[in-house]
């Protein structure tokens, strides 16, 4: 369990995955929260972000 906040450089270093592997999707998945800066720059880069919430929601709805 991450308790801080998933700052940009980890966001950073995906999106230089994607460019660096010719890649069309990225995502990161935490079961923290993120920064707001790390927000921006996923946002700028076609990087979506699953947080703890989303997390929460989709085992709920598989559980269903």
């Amino acid at each position: 369990h991450y308790s801080g906040l998933v700052k940009d450089s980890a966001v950073r270093q995906v999106v230089t995955g994607l460019k660096m592997y010719g890649c069309s999707h990225a995502m990161v998945v935490t079961n923290s929260t993120y920064s707001a800066t790390a927000r921006r720059l996923a946002a700028g880069n076609d990087c979506v972000l699953v947080d703890r919430k989303s997390l929460a929601l989709f085992t709920d709805s598989k559980s269903k």
